[in-house]
């Protein structure tokens, strides 16, 4: 089982020996879903980077419910309660989009 930890400035995933660390301010977009396994549901967040590779983090991972319920604290998320609404909608193959990194126009 992997581990997520982060802190003011990143985000560190650890899994199978692996560590891989995100600025915050290198994430590009964040969606979450539920999904359906036959004998439960498990929710999900896909952490989107700005060079096109994501990272999916299960609701089992260490530390993914302290992420989930301090992700609006680091970043700009569309909705403070999106945990609570995604823990309360049925599984889909729809993803919602919970923070996406403004684009500034010069």
């Amino acid at each position: 089982m992997g581990k997520v930890e982060f802190d003011k400035e990143k985000i560190i995933y650890k899994i199978n020996g692996i560590e891989i660390q995100t600025l915050w301010n290198e994430i590009w977009s964040i969606h979450c879903y539920k999904y359906d396994y036959i004998t439960h549901e498990k929710a999900c967040l896909v952490i989107n980077h700005e060079n096109g590779e994501f990272i999916e983090i299960i609701e089992d991972t260490i530390g993914w419910r302290e992420l989930a319920n301090n992700l609006h604290l680091y970043l700009k998320v569309k909705e403070k309660e999106w945990y609570e609404v995604l823990k309360c909608s049925k599984p889909s193959n729809k993803t919602n989009e919970i923070y996406k990194r403004e684009i500034l126009c010069l």
